[in-house]
C-alpha cells in the first residue's frame, strides 16, 4: 500500500441537436428523468429505505456542454447535474430506449486530478478542485487529496483478500494502520473489478435488491447497474478521520470511476454506505471556481490570519531575514542572496499563550517571500491555514515565479505541497 501511494498517474441523426435545440432539450429531459425516476422516485416516494442514487431532484436543466467528440458535430452534447452526479447523452443519434443511452459522467477523477476532460482526448487544466471529497465541508481530504490513492488498474494483492480494511489516510497523506473495526465484516475485502480490493459493505450495497421505479410502476429489481452507476474502483479501500456533522469520526471510502462511496459505522445500518455529492461539487468546480479556491485573499505581507470559523483564534508568523553577500565589489555583479527562517505559532484566544506549530527555513535565493494563506471556504475547520513561500533564485526572473502553496489540515503541524509555479 505504502509503494502505491506515491504512484501519481502520469494520466434522424443529428437534426435534433443542430436544427430544433428546443426538442432535443425536452427530449433529453425525458430521458434523464426517466433514469432519475427508476431509481429515486421510490426514495422519494417513501417506498424505499436508502440514500439518493442522483439526489431528491435535478440540481439544473438539461444544458449543452462543450464536448469535442466525432459523434457531436457541434462540440457539446446535453447533460443535467444531480447531487451524486451527472447524467450525460454522448450519442443523441442513439436509441433512447438502450439502457446506456443516457450515461453517468466520470468526475472524480478530474475532481482528483484537476484536470477537466473537455473532449475524447481533451483536457484542460484548472487546478482549483480543493473542495471536501468526504465529510463536511472544508474537512480533510479534498479531492487532490486522493490522487496519490489513484490507481487504474489497482495492485491488489491475494494476501489482502478476505482481511478487513485497515489502511488509514492521515492529513499528512501517509498511510498507517487502523485496527478499530477489523472485526466489523462489512470492512471484509473482496476482490472486485479492475484488480482492486472492494469491502464487503461496497458489494453488498452495489447488488441490493430493492424498489424500482419501471414502465410506470413499482417493481422490485437490482437497485443498480454497478458499472452505469459507479463505473470501475479506482483507488483502494481507505479509512479517513473527519467531520461528519461537526463530529470528527472514522469513515472508509473508495473512489470509483463515476462515485465515491463511503462506509461510516456511526450511521443507521440502511444509511452506512451513501454515495458522495460528486455531481454537485464537480458543478461548483466547474462552474463556481470562485467558491472552490482553496486560499482567500492574501499578500506577502499576510502574517496573520484569524480562521472564520473562531475569530478568537489566532496564526501568526513570525520571519527572521538573512542576507549572503555576492564578494562582488558594491554596484557589480549579482546581488546578494537571501534567505528566511520562519516560525508558525497559533493560540486558541488573544490572551493565550502561543503555541510553535511549525519552523522552516528557505534560503539562496535573490528574492525570498513567506506568507499565510486563510481558508477560502468560511466553514473550514480552524485547524485548515496555508503557507506561500517564494524563492527566485535568478536576479532576472520576476517576482510572480519560485511560488511553492502548501497546505495543512491539522493546524499548521504538517504540510502538503499543493504546487509550485
Amino acid at each position: 500500500m505504502q509503494r502505491m501511494l506515491w504512484r501519481i498517474v502520469g494520466l434522424l441523426v443529428l437534426l435534433p441537436i443542430t436544427a430544433q435545440p428546443a426538442l432535443a432539450a425536452v427530449d433529453a429531459k425525458q430521458s434523464f428523468n426517466r433514469v432519475w425516476e427508476r431509481n429515486d422516485k421510490p426514495v422519494a416516494a417513501g417506498r424505499a429505505d436508502r440514500s439518493w442514487t442522483w439526489g431528491p431532484g435535478p440540481n439544473t436543466a438539461p444544458m449543452p456542454e462543450a464536448y469535442v467528440d466525432a459523434q457531436l458535430p457541434e462540440s457539446s452534447r446535453m447533460v443535467q447535474y444531480f447531487d451524486k452526479g451527472r447524467m450525460e447523452i454522448n450519442n443523441p443519434a442513439g436509441d433512447p430506449n438502450h439502457p446506456w443511452y443516457v450515461t453517468s459522467g466520470l468526475l472524480p477523477r478530474e475532481l482528483m486530478t484537476g484536470a477537466m476532460q473537455t473532449g475524447t482526448n481533451d483536457f484542460a487544466p484548472r487546478r482549483d478542485s480543493y473542495i471536501s471529497a468526504i465529510g463536511d465541508p472544508g474537512s480533510f481530504p479534498a479531492y487532490p487529496d486522493l490522487l496519490p490513492l489513484y490507481e487504474n488498474p489497482g495492485t491488489i494483492e491475494p494476501s489482502e483478500i478476505g482481511r478487513p480494511a485497515t489502511d488509514l489516510l492521515n492529513q499528512d497523506l501517509r498511510i498507517t494502520r487502523f485496527t478499530a473495526y477489523e472485526a466489523d465484516p462489512a470492512t471484509i475485502i473482496v476482490r472486485g473489478a479492475n484488480n482492486h480490493g472492494v469491502p464487503q459493505a461496497f458489494i453488498d450495497f452495489q447488488n441490493q435488491q430493492g424498489p424500482v421505479y419501471e414502465n410506470g410502476g413499482y417493481v422490485r429489481r437490482n437497485v443498480f447497474d454497478p458499472l452505469f452507476v459507479f463505473g470501475l474502483p479506482i483507488t483502494p479501500a481507505v479509512w479517513v478521520n473527519t467531520r461528519v456533522g461537526g463530529t470528527e469520526q472514522p469513515v472508509l471510502f473508495q473512489v470509483f470511476e463515476r462515485r465515491v462511496l463511503t462506509y461510516n459505522p456511526a450511521n443507521q445500518r440502511a444509511f452506512r454506505v451513501e454515495m458522495g455529492n460528486v455531481g454537485q461539487h464537480y458543478y461548483q468546480w466547474r462552474y463556481h471556481r470562485e467558491q472552490v479556491s482553496e486560499w482567500g485573499a492574501w499578500n506577502w505581507n499576510t502574517h496573520e490570519v484569524r480562521p472564520k470559523a473562531n475569530s478568537a483564534a489566532i496564526y501568526s508568523l513570525e520571519v527572521e531575514w538573512t542576507e549572503t553577500p555576492s564578494g562582488a565589489p558594491a554596484g557589480s555583479g549579482p546581488p546578494p542572496k537571501r534567505g528566511a527562517t520562519y516560525r508558525l505559532y497559533y493560540a486558541p484566544h488573544t490572551d493565550a499563550p502561543r503555541e510553535l506549530r511549525h519552523t522552516g527555513y528557505i534560503g539562496g535565493c535573490y528574492t525570498v517571500n513567506v506568507a499565510l494563506l486563510p481558508p477560502a471556504t468560511p466553514d473550514s475547520a480552524v485547524s485548515r491555514i496555508g503557507l506561500a513561500l517564494q524563492c527566485v533564485d535568478s536576479p532576472s526572473a520576476g517576482r510572480g515565479v519560485g511560488v511553492t502553496i502548501k497546505s495543512s489540515y491539522d493546524g499548521g503541524r504538517t504540510f502538503i505541497e499543493r504546487y509550485r509555479m
